[in-house]
């Protein structure tokens, strides 16, 4: 017969334990008394001082070189920072409806990579922040022309609002380019914050369902993210907003 573990032990003879523990905490307690009634700090005082370097030491190392634990992104930041939502009522949240939203937390820019945009409230939602915040910065990455007509609009709606920004008083800037790969593509689709970010998945529930994304909402990865589409709309074809045609 394999021998019990403690916990198993534990289980069996609770009673037993409680009073072990009670009786160590007591013999403890008493031990610590008696301690500190005939404690003389005197020598620690006298010659204290001469651990303080070694202490201030320990504390700059600290700072100039965390350990790998303070580094490295906690494990519970899977959880909270990035996830994936697979209904099309929380994507639209993510993306425009709830405060902490994409385009609604956008204050330094917002940029967007997709060319088959079709839902109008999300493009209206784009268009009322540009228009609450002047000095936004906002960039849309085309992957082929535009596929329909409501993005056509907006892309229309953008010209009209860059039209009355002024770039040199510090107004931010609207630029729609185009890549143009040629052939039946897929659709790359992706906000981006300089807070939050939220990139389009192949649906979890039907074969052409707009319901899937993941969702990032640690800063630094949503800004390394941003900076990628910045570059992006720096090196791609410009069309529309911001070209003299």
């Amino acid at each position: 017969m394999q021998a019990k573990g403690w916990q198993d032990v534990l289980k069996k003879w609770p009673a037993g334990f409680a009073f072990l523990t009670f009786t160590a905490g007591i013999a403890t307690i008493v031990k610590l008394t008696t301690w500190l009634s005939s404690f003389d700090p005197v020598p620690y005082l006298k010659y204290g001082w001469m651990v303080a370097p070694g202490l201030l030491g320990v504390v700059v190392v600290g700072r100039v070189f965390p350990t790998e634990n303070e580094t490295r992104d906690s494990d519970d930041c899977l959880d909270r920072c990035v996830y994936v939502v697979t209904s099309s009522n929380r994507l639209i949240d993510e993306l425009y409806r709830q405060e902490d939203s994409v385009v609604k937390s956008a204050r330094k820019y917002l940029y967007v990579m997709g060319s088959r945009s079709r839902d109008q409230p999300y493009l209206d939602a784009i268009e009322s922040q540009i228009k609450l915040r002047p000095d936004l910065d906002h960039a849309r990455v085309l992957v082929g022309t535009p596929k329909n007509d409501m993005l056509l609009q907006h892309v229309t709606e953008l010209e009209k609002i860059y039209a009355n920004r002024n770039i040199s008083n510090g107004d931010g800037s609207i630029k729609v380019c185009e890549y143009e790969l040629g052939g039946a593509v897929p659709e790359r689709f992706i906000a981006v914050s300089e807070t939050k970010a939220v990139v389009t998945l192949p649906s979890l529930n039907s074969p052409h369902g707009y319901d899937t994304a993941l969702v990032i909402e640690d800063d630094a990865a949503a800004q390394k993210l941003g900076t990628i589409l910045r570059s992006l709309a720096q090196t791609c074809d410009e069309v529309y907003v911001g070209k003299k045609r």
